[in-house]
C-alpha cells in the first residue's frame, strides 16, 4: 500500500489498517484531502474491510466525522465494513454526543477491530 501524508496503510490478512499520523484533524483542507485519500482506497483500490486506528488522534472536527460517515456508507454499499479503534475517551464521547457510536463500529484496540471484521 502506498504511503500517505495523513496515514500509514498496511494489509493485515484481508483487512486494510489505516493508522492516522496526526494528532488533530481540524483543518478543513486537510480533512478534504484525507477524505479523498480514504475514499480512493474503497473506490479505486477495492478495499472492503477497513480499520482506522486513532491511537495518535486527540482532536477531530465535526467535518472529519462526516468523512467517516461517507466512508462507512461507501463500504456498506460494496458489502464492506469500517471499524474504528483506539479512540481516546474524548473522541468516544464526541461520537456518542453525535449519536455516531450507534452507527459506526468502535473497538477498544486493533486486535478487537480485526476480530470485529471477521464475525
Amino acid at each position: 500500500m502506498p504511503e500517505q501524508e495523513y496515514f500509514t496503510a498496511e494489509l493485515v490478512g484481508d483487512v486494510t489498517v489505516l493508522s492516522i499520523k496526526r494528532s488533530a484533524m481540524l483543518d478543513e483542507q486537510l480533512i478534504q484531502q484525507m477524505g479523498a485519500a480514504m475514499f480512493a482506497l474503497v473506490d479505486d483500490d477495492g478495499v472492503r474491510k477497513l480499520v482506522i486506528d486513532f491511537t495518535k488522534v486527540t482532536n477531530v472536527a465535526a467535518a472529519f466525522l462526516g468523512k467517516l460517515l461517507t466512508l462507512h456508507r461507501k463500504l456498506w454499499a460494496h458489502g464492506g465494513k469500517l471499524v474504528l479503534c483506539s479512540l481516546s475517551s474524548d473522541l468516544q464521547q464526541f461520537l456518542a454526543a453525535a449519536k455516531l457510536d450507534k452507527l459506526l463500529v468502535v473497538s477498544v484496540d486493533l486486535l478487537g477491530a480485526l476480530q470485529a471484521l471477521h464475525l
